[in-house]
């Protein structure tokens, strides 16, 4: 029996909460099968708990397996076409004012569900370390990039694995236990970054790492993880909240050690200064 058929069938065997989501599930089939499972949930009115238990209800292991069988029974891809589709067929005659309103949705949620003794284990991390790295493939290679303008500033010995992106695993092959890199991941996952994570996690190099829902492919490897919704149904992702991440750990790292974060910030102006580096 499919899916949709089977929903149909065995209503009167869910819970209240499951029977919304099959509801929702039903009618709106194609926005089901590609929205994330944060977005899923605010877009239901439910927990993401409760999306979870209903997938396993109905016989999967997790929301990414319940997708997946969805899309198959569709025949539905997940690609910038259908999301561009999707975009169009959701369309308000304000694009630029629906756009800032989810981005800042997207913030919003996305600290709502912060848990703060992460964030500070995090900050410490990074305040702690020898050396900080940041990682990123493909898109959040521009996030791995804007994480290291935020720390040089104020600590040093911070690096962006440049080269990580090109396939060359080089620049990781003197991490140590003393280091931590901060790792940005997001889906549609890149098989090459996967790939890099367990390299930090055999090496015993802290791992902060910023992704979003479902991450249940990807935890294992983090020694911290702060997830981050950075989906509103657009063509692309929001990064806004993982930029906004950024900026709140890093002022979290000057504060942590303020002399060292004066010192670096008096050599760097120094630098600019002597070199007219920046203008006026």
């Amino acid at each position: 029996m499919s899916i949709l058929k089977e929903l149909e069938s065995h209503a009167s065997h869910l819970t209240r909460a499951e029977r919304k989501i099959a509801a929702f599930c039903l009618h709106h089939v194609n926005d089901f099968s590609i929205m994330t499972l944060s977005n899923l949930s605010y877009t239901i009115g439910t927990s993401t708990t409760s999306i979870i238990r209903f997938c396993q209800h109905m016989g999967f292991k997790s929301f990414k397996e319940f997708q997946t069988a969805l899309r198959k029974e569709t025949g539905l891809k997940v690609n910038l076409q259908d999301r561009l589709q999707h975009l169009m067929s959701e369309s308000t005659p304000n694009v630029y004012a629906q756009t800032v309103t989810n981005t800042l949705k997207c913030i919003e949620d996305s600290f709502a569900a912060m848990d703060p003794v992460k964030m500070e284990t995090a900050a410490n991390y990074i305040s702690r370390a020898r050396r900080v790295f940041t990682f990123g493939m493909k898109e959040a290679y521009a996030l791995a990039h804007y994480a290291y303008t935020r720390f040089y500033d104020v600590r040093t010995d911070v690096h962006l694995l440049s080269a990580v992106p090109n396939g060359d695993a080089e620049e990781i092959l003197d991490i140590s236990p003393e280091d931590v890199c901060i790792a940005f991941l997001f889906h549609r996952y890149t098989r090459a970054s996967v790939s890099t994570l367990p390299i930090f996690k055999a090496r015993g190099t802290k791992l902060i790492l910023i992704t979003c829902e479902p991450y249940d492919s990807v935890q294992a490897f983090a020694d911290v993880l702060l997830p981050c919704r950075v989906d509103f149904s657009g063509v692309k992702n929001s990064y806004a909240a993982p930029v906004c991440l950024c900026d709140c750990l890093c002022n979290r790292v000057a504060a942590i050690d303020p002399e060292r974060t004066k010192a670096r910030m008096e050599a760097l102006e120094k630098l600019y200064d002597d070199y007219m580096i920046l203008g006026s």
